[in-house]
């Protein structure tokens, strides 16, 4: 659990990132080699926005090209899951941890932004789906029938 251990905002981006892209080598990514070229820019706190703009694009790679299943409580799916809910369900008073709020605030913002991300390219890709499927088809008029 990178985020219950982290002391701030920025270690439990880096660390979640890092994660990821170490995962990323072991599949059929197309985006691997971006991934593997921006791991020394997202180790530094110079590199935060890095790390920010990577995180969706990650998450989204490790869903769609990982083949391990979400249910395997060692896979990076699961770890994500996990990650996510972390955050969001996070209470300070029930847990020893030295993150302050300021930066959990900054972590559930992370999350919030990364899921509106994914939901905005998703909903893209359907409508170009839908676009494609209406241009392939030919409408007659029932009276034509």
């Amino acid at each position: 659990p990178f985020f219950l251990k982290s002391s701030s905002y920025f270690y439990f981006m880096s660390s979640l990132c890092r994660f990821l892209i170490e995962k990323s080598q072991n599949n059929n990514s197309p985006w691997k080699l971006l991934f593997k070229a921006c791991r020394t820019a997202i180790r530094t706190p110079a590199g935060l926005s890095v790390t920010e703009f990577l995180a969706p694009l990650l998450i989204l790679e490790t869903f769609c090209f990982s083949s391990e299943s979400v249910f395997d409580p060692f896979s990076p799916k699961a770890t994500i899951i996990n990650e996510i809910t972390s955050v969001l369900l996070f209470d300070k008073s029930k847990r020893y941890t030295s993150i302050s709020n300021e930066e959990h605030l900054k972590a559930c913002n992370a999350i919030f932004t990364v899921l509106d991300t994914i939901s905005l390219w998703s909903e893209k890709h359907i409508e170009e789906q839908y676009k494609v499927t209406r241009r392939g088809r030919t409408f007659t008029s029932p009276r034509n029938s």
